[in-house]
């Protein structure tokens, strides 16, 4: 199982985390990795400066918005995925 976490600190969340986390589920659902991966709101992951944050893991990514998330789930989630199958 996957765990992709989502921070939801205050400057994440002004800096766009909501819209990163749609992004994941709606890219989740469209892989059909429901069964696979796990997607969490976290607390403040301490990079105010550099959200959103994404933890997919334990790997901490930072700046991620919504326009990046097919390449994390391409380069990241998925192999993730295949490997443990």
């Amino acid at each position: 199982m996957i765990k992709i976490s989502i921070c939801g600190g205050g400057n994440c969340d002004m800096n766009g985390s909501f819209e990163t986390m749609a992004a994941f589920i709606k890219a989740v659902d469209d892989a059909g990795l429901y069964s696979d991966v796990v997607l969490t709101k976290a607390f403040c992951m301490g990079e105010c400066n550099n959200g959103p944050c994404v933890r997919i893991d334990g790997v901490k990514f930072r700046h991620v918005h919504p326009e990046d998330v097919a390449v994390l789930m391409a380069t990241e989630v998925v192999p993730k995925v295949r490997a443990e199958q």
